[in-house]
């Protein structure tokens, strides 16, 4: 008498029961409805931007270069101009080069980053009214 184990069987061992034939496994889709060769989706990263003017939250892709997070960082901030960015407050190493990704830059999700920037001047205070 042949002793196989329950794992064999699943497996693809050969079963007396059903005439040593193993049905083949299909494939099929995690989510219903999305066939199984849809791209992966790539995550998206926050990183916090430390400014003189405050903060920022600033949402890219590894993909994303140097030069496109600066742009958005001055959507978020437009009284910020002329900025370098660094990992350390004291802005003694700088993020470089403008087409290095983020994904080279080693920044991860959470990251924060000081932009080094002139101060900003304020607008002259409105004449007291007549």
């Amino acid at each position: 008498v042949e002793r196989r184990s329950r794992l064999s069987c699943c497996l693809g061992g050969k079963s007396k029961a059903k005439g040593g034939k193993v049905a083949p496994l299909q494939s099929s889709s995690v989510v219903p409805g999305v066939p199984d060769t849809a791209q992966p989706q790539t995550m998206s990263l926050v990183l916090r931007v430390q400014t003189r003017e405050g903060q920022a939250r600033v949402t890219v892709l590894p993909s994303d270069t140097l030069s496109i997070l600066a742009a958005k960082v001055q959507e978020q901030l437009p009284a910020v101009q002329n900025f370098k960015l660094s990992r350390d407050p004291g802005h003694k190493d700088y993020l470089k080069p403008a087409t290095a990704t983020i994904a080279q830059l080693k920044l991860q999700h959470g990251d924060r980053v000081f932009a080094d920037h002139a101060p900003v001047a304020e607008a002259p205070a409105a004449p007291p009214p007549s």
